[in-house]
């Protein structure tokens, strides 16, 4: 090809160039478009449902905590009534013991504790929490800083 003898298309594409209109852009202007309307329409749908999903979640932590807040009150009046079970026509409220669960004060020292009691492993000592609970409630471990504690929480049927 010799450079100085430039067809149609060629003369055609430098002057498209010095224009400052890409190669073929007659024929990509169409796709162009397409994609750039298209990533508009997905970043504001995007943005449309993160709004949405916050928007929910706003809910959501509204609504968990009405549900709390509603088991603290039933909870409260059935203490108070001292009433154990109770039929509200859709199901069953049950106020009901916990498992007890082992209560460790800030004054505890775990060396004055029997090695029967914790399973020493590198990283940490690991205590050994059912046996202590038993030990506590049968009387045979009396320590400050440990105590058994039972709570009372409501089941829904």
């Amino acid at each position: 090809m010799n450079i100085f003898n430039l067809n149609e298309s060629e003369s055609n594409f430098f002057d498209d160039l010095l224009d400052g209109v890409p190669v073929e852009a007659k024929n990509h202007e169409e796709t162009i478009t397409y994609y750039g309307k298209s990533r508009r329409e997905a970043k504001a749908l995007s943005e449309s449902i993160t709004r949405e999903i916050e928007k929910y979640q706003a809910k959501l932590k509204t609504l968990d905590n009405v549900i709390n807040n509603c088991d603290m009150n039933i909870s409260f009046a059935m203490q108070y009534m001292d009433i154990k079970s109770y039929n509200d026509g859709i199901g069953k409220i049950n106020l009901q013991k916990s498992p007890p669960s082992l209560v460790i004060d800030d004054t505890f020292n775990i060396n004055s504790l029997e090695k029967r009691y914790y399973i020493v492993t590198d990283p940490q000592t690991k205590l050994l929490k059912r046996d202590i609970i038993s030990s506590i409630e049968s009387g045979e471990l009396v320590m400050d800083g440990l105590s058994v504690e039972r709570r009372e929480h409501l089941r829904f049927y």
